[in-house]
């Protein structure tokens, strides 16, 4: 027996722990119950438990996630929560990581996610075994976006900056409301039959849950799952997660992301793995030094007379980078507004009724339709005359027609 190999518990514990993180269900889960033992930190911290009929998991929501809901967290309340499970090394011990909460009577659409997921998953859609390779210098990248929004601008921008040669094809469906679903599976399948692409992008920009809700679409990820051809889903932000993002041969966290992957090379990964190699043998070499001056300075070190002041000076620090981060929003929203007023100045400037008030009119018939060519009137018809302050009514003597060059 004590030939076989001998793990330590710090192994045991680090394998367990990134065997939850890579897992796809448990990176990003709505889990629903009853609070209970519900502790609220002086930071802000939230520490509590999830429990139904049967069983209990703990729970834990950092500040950084608590100030941003709108209600108060109380024991025997149902509640539904979103976030990722994960174990804490040291303790062992696994629990969810709660980043958005709402209480069970505004949860419906986040419970109704988690139970399409979990049918999906049980069906084999997210399954690795399935996933498709990307390419990794595709000739052709079919986009399926609206042709109007932001991420195509950027998916093409990307590309182009990084592969000029690369030949782009949008597909343009809709990306929100009713008639999207629809759409996004006739551009999968027209893809597909017309062999359009070596890999597909599916992408759109950030929005709400409801404004991303057709990429959650039961029809649309068996399209995807269906794809002969590699789908790469980038849909919302980095923080966002929708079916499609499971089904997906791979996830990207935004469109430009997406892009960044559909036309990475195999000399960019090389040059990439060679260089993290040789920074980690570096950084462990140096780690390993500076671990054995560490131990023997360690009784006489800062940390253990003020234990607190990194956890103050921190403190300090995430306060200004907060205030910093609220004056650049206020500052773009500025700028915004301003870009705006100057596009409106520049509509008012063409608009039809600035025209008339510099002397020019619009002439319309009997039946208020404009006229345009000397053949809509005749003589004795009764015309009317718009100009900047009023309508003149006339009756016609004669017309006569001539040539404009």
């Amino acid at each position: 027996m004590m030939s076989q190999k001998c793990y330590s518990v710090s192994q045991v514990n680090r394998y367990i722990k990134n065997t939850l993180d890579k897992d796809a269900v448990l990176s990003a889960i709505f889990v629903h119950g009853e609070v209970s033992n519900y502790k609220k930190h002086t930071s802000n911290h939230l520490y509590f438990n999830l429990k139904d009929e049967n069983t209990t998991i703990k729970c834990v929501m950092f500040k950084t996630s608590s100030t941003a809901i709108d209600f108060e967290i109380e024991n025997g309340m149902k509640i539904v929560c979103f976030g990722y499970v994960s174990s804490y090394e040291k303790s062992g011990s696994y629990q969810l990581y709660v980043e958005l909460a709402e209480p069970v009577g505004l949860g419906d659409i986040y419970v109704e996610f988690e139970k399409l997921k979990t049918k999906l998953s049980n069906d084999g859609l997210f399954d690795e075994k399935y996933k498709q390779e990307i390419p990794t210098n595709p000739e052709t990248i079919a986009v399926i976006t609206s042709p109007t929004g932001a991420a195509i601008r950027d998916i093409i921008n990307v590309i182009k900056r990084r592969n000029k040669s690369v030949r782009i094809v949008l597909i343009p469906t809709l990306v929100q409301g009713d008639g999207a679903p629809a759409e996004i599976i006739n551009a999968i399948e027209t893809a597909n039959e017309l062999h359009i692409g070596d890999v597909i992008i599916l992408g759109r920009g950030g929005g709400s849950m409801e404004d991303l809700w057709c990429f959650n679409d039961e029809k649309v990820a068996h399209a995807i799952f269906n794809s002969k051809i590699p789908i790469i889903s980038g849909v919302g932000h980095e923080v966002d997660f929708t079916i499609s993002d499971f089904v997906a041969d791979i996830r990207a966290a935004t469109p430009s992301a997406a892009a960044e992957i559909a036309t990475s090379v195999s000399k960019d990964i090389e040059n990439y793995l060679y260089s993290v190699t040789k920074n980690l043998n570096l950084q462990l070499e140096n780690k390993l030094g500076d671990s054995k001056t560490r131990l023997k300075n360690i009784n006489k070190h800062a940390f253990f007379r003020k234990p607190l002041q990194n956890v103050h000076d921190k403190q300090v620090y995430i306060e200004n980078l907060s205030a910093c981060l609220s004056k650049a929003i206020n500052k773009n929203l500025n700028a915004k507004k301003n870009i705006l007023s100057h596009k409106i100045d520049l509509l008012n400037s063409v608009s039809p009724l600035n025209v008339i008030k510099r002397g020019f009119a619009v002439t319309l018939n009997e039946e208020n339709k404009v006229i345009t060519k000397i053949s809509d009137v005749k003589k004795n018809d009764v015309i009317n005359i718009k100009i900047s302050d009023g309508t003149i009514t006339a009756g016609v003597s004669h017309t006569s027609e001539e040539k404009v060059l």
